[in-house]
Formats: structure tokens, C-alpha cells, sequence
């Protein structure tokens, strides 16, 4: 799902809407998270699971309706098809301009070999594939797989609130979905490079601000912070504000945006291993760091992270804003540096 969904996308929306309707995956995954959340609240583990079974066995009858993309009838070659879901997704019977546009990108990417070889050999697949493994890595580093995991933690150790910690976790998945939704306005008119900019230095300054909160907490008992103890939950809020502003959006859309026709199903593959590997070890140095030096560390190193990927993001992250896959393409092989 995560590499065939943003690849969809990426071929069937317009460079015009592409940043806002691009983000369907994201949408769905946080409304998801929340829905999730909310029937967990009130059912048990295994009532869920089989409540929300219904939802692939009904996913996978529709979605064999699904037309193909465009540009997976033109890398077949069945141009005929090619048009009819050109006019499809463009609404209008005259698709010939289009269709002649896509063709000539199209063919273009498709004469390019596509092993694993060329996705690190070939300079604008290496700077595709290291922008969207970056981006990945950025999301998890910012600590959001962390927070889904160990909210209702972080709640209890903020000390009594008028939420119960089902009822938290609640609100923050909620937040995170509304947010995220709100945002995927913005990606068009801001750009990418500058909401991931902002969003980065917002969730590091959310995290540093955390991180002081629980240092002081722990280690300098004399200061009462009772009159403080909704801070902890009022600061990761604040920090799904920022975090839906672009690192929630941009790794899922920037995936289907930065890899040629010919090695794009292997570079998502890889992107997919690596968040792998970084969701796995943020969600163990969090418990690990925690229960060692205290809660004030994994915030402080994940603030860290952020602030580096922040810093890293104006040489890795091209901006793709406006511009067609062909073009995003023909940018990656001008403009490289690694």
C-alpha cells in the first residue's frame, strides 16, 4: 500500500492539484488512526479487529473497478486504454493534447533502463531516491510513529488531567487528522521545500519545549509545576499543528512525484525498507532512553534530529511544486549534487 498508493496518485493527479488531491494516503491513514482510536476506546482489542475487518474484504471487491493510470497503459503500450482513462480522470472527450504530452514524457522514461543497478547509478534516481529516504527518515525521526504508540505513557506522566488517557489519545489523533486536513491546501500556494522548512522547525522547537518540561519535572524537584501539568499535552498538540503542515504530507506525496516510470516501483520498495528500519528504532531508543535517563532524553535527541533534518532539507528536498513528473525529472537530472 505504501508504495503502489503514492505512485497512483502521483500519475492520475494534475501538477495543479497534485499537492492538495496528492495526499489522499496521508488523509486516509490519519482518519483512519482516529477512527481506530475511537472504536478502540469503547471495544475491545478483538471486538475491533473484526469490526474493522470489513473494511479490506470491502476494499478489495471495489478496487478491482479502479482504472489503471495513463501511464501504466502507455508503458504497456495500449494507447487506446491510455485515452480512455485520460478522459476518465480529466472529464472531457478531447484528450489529445494530453494524451501526446504524457506519451512523449512517458516513452522517454520507459527507454531508460530500470535495474537495481541504475536506481543508484543514474544521478537523478540516486537524488530521488536519497529525497525520498530523507523524507521518510525525517517524518519518523520527528518522533509522530512515537507519540501514535506512547501517547496514553506520555499522558500518565504528565501528571492529572480532566482526560482520561483513552480520551487523549483520542484528542490527539483527531487534532492530527483535522490538521493535516486543513494543510493539504497550503502545499500549492507555500511550496514544499518551505512547509517542510517550517513544519521541522516547528516539531523541534514543540520538542525541545517537552524536553525541558520532563528534565525539570525529574530532576529538579524543588520547582512545583502542578499549575504546569497541562503543558506536556497542550505542547504535543501544538506539535501536530506543525507536524501536519508538512512532514505529515510531503514523504507520501513527494514519493510519487521523484521517481522515473522505469525504477519507480524499486525506489518506493526502498524508501519503504528504510522507514522500516527508522520506525523501528525510534519506537526502541524511546522506551530504551526513557527508562534509562529519564522522558526529558528521547524528546531532547528527537528535537536533535529535527533540527539537523531541518537544516538538511534545503540541500536534499527539490521542490516539485507546479511542475509535471517529466519535469521533475528533467530538474533531478540538472541539478544534482550527490
Amino acid at each position: 500500500m505504501y508504495a503502489v498508493l503514492p505512485m497512483c496518485l502521483g500519475e492520475v493527479t494534475t501538477p495543479k492539484i497534485r499537492g492538495t488531491w496528492g495526499n489522499g494516503q496521508t488523509f486516509s491513514f490519519n482518519a483512519g488512526f482516529f477512527v481506530m482510536s475511537a472504536t478502540g476506546s469503547f471495544l475491545t482489542i478483538q471486538t475491533t479487529a473484526c469490526v474493522f475487518l470489513s473494511l479490506p474484504v470491502l476494499f478489495t471487491a471495489l478496487f478491482m473497478w479502479m482504472p489503471e493510470s495513463p501511464y501504466y497503459f502507455i508503458a504497456k503500450g495500449r494507447d487506446a486504454k491510455a485515452r480512455s482513462s485520460l478522459q476518465f480522470l480529466l472529464r472531457k472527450k478531447n484528450v489529445n493534447e494530453e494524451f501526446q504530452s504524457l506519451k512523449k514524457d512517458v516513452d522517454r522514461q520507459v527507454s531508460e533502463t530500470g535495474t537495481w543497478r541504475d536506481l543508484w547509478m543514474i544521478r537523478s534516481n540516486r537524488r530521488a531516491l536519497i529525497a525520498c529516504v530523507f523524507l521518510r527518515w525525517a517524518q519518523q525521526l520527528a518522533g509522530i510513529a512515537v507519540f501514535e504508540t506512547y501517547f496514553q505513557f506520555i499522558f500518565q506522566k504528565a501528571g492529572p488531567t480532566a482526560l482520561t488517557p483513552q480520551g487523549s489519545a483520542l484528542f490527539f489523533s483527531g487534532a492530527l487528522w483535522l490538521a493535516m486536513t486543513g494543510f493539504s491546501f497550503t502545499l500549492d500556494k507555500l511550496g514544499r521545500r518551505k512547509s517542510f522548512v517550517f513544519s521541522a522547525l516547528g516539531c523541534a522547537l514543540c520538542l525541545t519545549a517537552e524536553s525541558c518540561y520532563f528534565f525539570i519535572d525529574e530532576f529538579r524537584p524543588g520547582l512545583d509545576l502542578a499549575s504546569f501539568s497541562w503543558f506536556p499535552i497542550a505542547g504535543l498538540l501544538l506539535y501536530s499543528f506543525f507536524y501536519a503542515f508538512g512532514l505529515d504530507i510531503l514523504p507520501s506525496l513527494m514519493a510519487g512525484e521523484l521517481f522515473s516510470a522505469s525504477i519507480k516501483a524499486k525506489g518506493l520498495a526502498v524508501a519503504n525498507v528504510f522507514m522500516g528500519i527508522i520506525c523501528f528504532f525510534t519506537a526502541t531508543i524511546f522506551k530504551t532512553l526513557s527508562n534509562e535517563l529519564g522522558l526529558f532524553a528521547p524528546f531532547a535527541l528527537l528535537a536533535l534530529c529535527t533540527f539537523g533534518c531541518r537544516a538538511l532539507s534545503l540541500s536534499i528536498v527539490p521542490e516539485t511544486r507546479g511542475r509535471t513528473l517529466e519535469e521533475i525529472q528533467q530538474d533531478l537530472k540538472g541539478a544534482c549534487k550527490f
